[in-house]
């Protein structure tokens, strides 16, 4: 089968060439964010080297209910009643946390 050769000539295309219709730009809603801005504080782009920190992973199942509305209460987040709750206890416990990192260094 003999292949058929298509020629354009370029006036023809530019006479046919329409503007195209002006689409209206649907502004999308902005969303809250539900990022509380005292967090956004401490982001800083990563730099070469530097490892994101992990945290730790709590299993708190059976707790959520007891956490948000007791959070809730104290005008704080989960995290920050969790820490203050070892902070408390690290108070109370300071002797003990001592001699227990004491006897750590001793058997390194």
């Amino acid at each position: 089968m003999a292949k058929k050769k298509f020629t354009i000539d370029e006036n023809e295309v530019i006479d046919n060439v329409q503007e195209p219709e002006p689409v209206a730009e649907e502004v999308a809603p902005e969303k809250k964010s539900n990022v509380h801005p005292n967090s956004l504080a401490n982001l800083h782009p990563r730099t070469p080297g530097r490892t994101p920190k992990k945290y730790m992973q709590l299993d708190i199942k059976g707790f959520e209910e007891y956490l948000n509305l007791i959070s809730k209460h104290h005008g704080v987040t989960r995290t920050r009643y969790i820490q203050n709750l070892i902070r408390k206890d690290m108070e109370e416990n300071q002797d003990l946390y001592q001699a227990l990192k004491t006897v750590r260094d001793l058997s390194n």
